[in-house]
């Protein structure tokens, strides 16, 4: 992941620009950049992961025709497609990174090529002609943009911490703290913890022009109910979803630094790491699955974890996680991790940890897979009382 900054119609010393930069360091530990426009009104920064293409040419900010600005964090899986369709239209590329594509692709075509782009992002572009900010998130949100508006005056960024200093008080919204503690998973509401503070919801952009910024939806998930009935038959889904599931592990699997997954016991993350390694090891030899360790408690799933590894050949890296943390490590995760969960954000970050001091840089994990394959006693619930009462056409 990459840290993104910026700061439109502040006046604020690029020093001080750069420090609140800097609290997204550990998004992005292998290089930064900053970005001012002449009028010094545009402040565009940001703090690099490199995956793809990572030498300095691939750095951001990253500007094109002297005029386009972009600050990215993300991947685009489907980037080679991409740039190939744009080199067919005359689009030269002067790196090999998903950013340059990101970069042309909207400079060319707008915000309506969101929808041609298969992949999880945040970013902010800016147009120095029609001094425009255009910011976006991916269609479910899996990566964080947050924003401050303020009259004619807008801030964004990966996480909440670099956006603090900019508010006039601080002061946390209890209904929202609420509203999350009852559903966790509330990513299309503006709305966060911290009063003044709002998040681009998932599956939207944003135009900032002339002091306005504007919300729109690009991708509504519900509208795919509405779709006419595409199969004759369950077994016909099947086959068309085993080769859409290992296609997008195949377009994931793009990376030049070491790949890895983190395997439980469950359905997801054991289907990920069966597929590459059935499919698609040879890609990457060195792909690891590491398994977390609970010892002595319930939530430990290792034995089932290092069965599907042994099935599917894949070479371990065990995790101990330490459940007696101290009151300071306690709360530099909640620091650190900023939104209510449904599950503790410690083991994530214990895991994570261990992934990136085990030279992994890349983690491909089944999150949202349970949703998808109802890996949970609550979506079988869901599904009876759905279909109650003929409980027999559940499929």
């Amino acid at each position: 992941m990459c840290g993104i900054f910026g700061m439109i119609n502040h006046e604020i010393a690029v020093e001080q620009f750069t420090a609140r930069l800097d609290l997204l360091k550990h998004r992005g530990p292998d290089g930064f950049g900053v970005w001012v426009s002449e009028d010094k009104a545009v402040k565009i920064g940001h703090r690099r992961l490199a995956i793809i293409d990572t030498s300095v040419y691939a750095n951001q900010p990253m500007l094109y025709n002297d005029r386009y600005v972009l600050s990215y964090n993300g991947e685009v899986y489907n980037y080679i497609e991409l740039r190939e369709q744009l080199k067919k239209e005359g689009i030269s590329f002067s790196t090999n990174s998903d950013s340059e594509v990101l970069l042309k692709l909207i400079a060319h075509k707008g915000p309506k090529a969101l929808t041609e782009i298969n992949g999880m992002w945040a970013f902010a572009l800016y147009d120095k002609v029609e001094k425009t900010l255009l910011l976006s998130r991916d269609r479910l949100g899996e990566k964080p943009l947050y924003f401050v508006e303020e009259g004619v005056k807008l801030s964004f960024a990966s996480e909440m911490k670099s956006l603090y200093n900019g508010l006039n008080y601080f002061e946390y919204d209890k209904d929202i703290i609420n509203k999350n503690i009852e559903n966790p998973d509330s990513g299309v509401i503006p709305e966060t913890i911290i009063k003044g503070i709002k998040k681009i919801p998932a599956g939207h952009y944003g135009i900032f022009k002339d002091g306005v910024f504007t919300l729109y939806r690009f991708f509504d998930p519900s509208t795919l109910l509405l779709q006419e009935k595409k199969y004759n038959s369950i077994e016909n889904a099947v086959e068309e979803f085993n080769e859409l599931f290992q296609s997008s592990c195949a377009l994931r699997m793009r990376s030049d630094m070491p790949l890895g997954s983190s395997l439980s016991g469950g359905i997801d993350s054991g289907l990920v790491v069966s597929t590459i390694a059935g499919q698609l090891k040879k890609a990457n030899p060195d792909y690891k699955a590491v398994v977390c360790n609970f010892p002595g408690s319930i939530l430990d799933e290792s034995e089932n974890a290092m069965q599907i590894a042994k099935n599917a050949k894949v070479d371990v890296l065990n995790v101990l996680v330490d459940g007696k943390m101290e009151p300071d490590q306690i709360l530099k995760s909640v620091y650190q991790f900023e939104e209510i969960a449904g599950t503790s954000p410690i083991p994530f970050f214990q895991t994570y940890q261990s992934f990136r001091n085990n030279g992994i840089f890349v983690s491909l994990d089944g999150h949202g897979g349970d949703e998808l394959f109802g890996g949970y006693v609550a979506d079988v619930s869901k599904k009876i009382e759905d279909d109650f009462p003929n409980m027999f056409k559940m499929q």
